[in-house]
């Protein structure tokens, strides 16, 4: 089937000439419209909130978001009837704090905060397959300026994802502990990066000090004033739809090219691959999900009147 959104919306920008302090509130109203299933078709809110403070050397950016989604899954892997004649909704939320501090010329650091939780709302069509569940995660930095323009240190993030208990799955947990290289900033000219590397251990339910190498990686590349290149790198531990354990890879690269001042394109290819862990009473286990995207777009930004 092809399906069209229509999604109008209003916002608000309090303080845009402050220095210090400043936010954008934004509400929209997804319109789903299909050709073939007509009975799919429905409305989801969406409702986004950032700020921002500096002040001396701390400076904070905090959000929040509340997105209703409804997708179909990339394959029908649970065998449900349900799957083929409905499509699976969910609320996302999200939360985060975001601060920098600088100690001095040389040394700097980076702390942060967020929480996103995810709800099936329509799971009892699905035989409560999916679980609900909670992440929480605190990431942190330490930096030393090589240059004006670039840092590098040392980081550290711990993250915690709680599982729900529904009438077909029990509740379960996963602990994460990522010590890694942190690279941030123009390490070459026109090439900029944000890059924490290293090793990362899953503790939790089934799962006992299961380690794996992880990436965190985005590169941004000005091949001219008009055309600007990126790649996304990232290799990391998840948690599936049923809740199980999945070691997940994702690498995007694709290009921006910006015709003029009001219009612009982009292309991204995007591969995925989702590695179920074959843990101890994991229903998925060993099974490998490959997924891959290949989009196109083009944006225009209105003059200014």
């Amino acid at each position: 089937d092809f399906s069209f959104i229509l999604g109008p919306g209003v916002e608000v920008d309090i303080g845009n000439d402050s220095p210090v302090f400043n936010m954008n509130i934004r509400y929209r109203e997804d319109f789903y419209f299909y050709t073939k299933y007509t009975d799919l078709n429905n409305s989801r809110a969406n409702v986004f909130l950032n700020a921002s403070y500096n002040r001396g050397p701390l400076s904070t950016n905090g959000g929040f978001s509340f997105v209703q989604t409804q997708q179909n899954t990339a394959q029908n892997t649970l065998g449900l009837a349900a799957l083929n004649t409905n499509l699976i909704q969910r609320d996302l939320y999200n939360a985060f704090i975001k601060n920098q501090y600088n100690f001095s010329e040389k040394y700097w650091m980076r702390l942060g905060f967020s929480w996103n939780r995810v709800e099936y709302t329509n799971n009892s069509t699905f035989g409560f397959a999916y679980q609900d569940r909670d992440y929480y995660t605190v990431p942190v930095d330490f930096f030393y300026r090589v240059t004006p323009k670039w840092s590098i240190g040392p980081g550290f993030r711990y993250r915690y994802t709680d599982l729900y208990a529904n009438p077909a799955n029990n509740a379960r947990y996963y602990a994460d502990w990522f010590a890694n290289l942190a690279i941030t900033g123009e390490i070459f000219p026109k090439l900029t990066t944000n890059v924490n590397i290293g090793y990362q251990v899953r503790d939790g339910s089934n799962v006992s000090d299961d380690g794996r190498f992880t990436v965190l990686a985005s590169f941004f590349y000005n091949l001219s004033e008009k055309t600007e290149l990126f790649l996304d790198v990232t290799k990391d531990f998840d948690s599936g739809g049923t809740g199980s354990s999945v070691d997940s890879i994702d690498v995007g690269v694709g290009a921006r090219y910006n015709i003029n001042s009001y219009l612009y394109t982009v292309a991204e290819f995007e591969y995925g691959l989702d590695d179920y862990q074959n843990f101890a009473g994991n229903p998925q286990a060993g099974r490998e999900d490959n997924l891959y995207t290949f989009s196109v777009s083009l944006g225009w930004t209105p003059p200014a009147y």
